[in-house]
């Protein structure tokens, strides 16, 4: 098998599961979640309470989609270098 084709399966599954289903399973259903929290009716304890329910589970998310989506660049570059891209 050629490496092309290869790597470009592996740049797209990487993508797709490393960026793509993260978002979709994480990040919008928190983001749905904060944006639900109405800020300028609750006090300052209950918007701590809402902030830390939601910042380390999106922040840990967030930091492997960076680098899953760094890893995909990486491999996209990888692909123009190769003969024949």
């Amino acid at each position: 098998m050629e490496l092309f084709p290869l790597v470009v399966l592996v740049a797209a599954a990487l993508y797709l599961l490393g960026v793509q289903l993260p978002t979709a399973r994480v990040h919008l259903p928190l983001n749905n979640e904060i944006q639900s929290v109405e800020v300028e009716s609750i006090g300052e304890a209950e918007q701590k309470q809402a902030r830390e329910r939601f910042e380390a589970r999106w922040n840990r998310s967030n930091r492997i989609r960076t680098a899953v989506a760094i890893v995909t660049m990486l491999l996209l570059v990888v692909l123009m270098r190769l003969p024949g891209a």
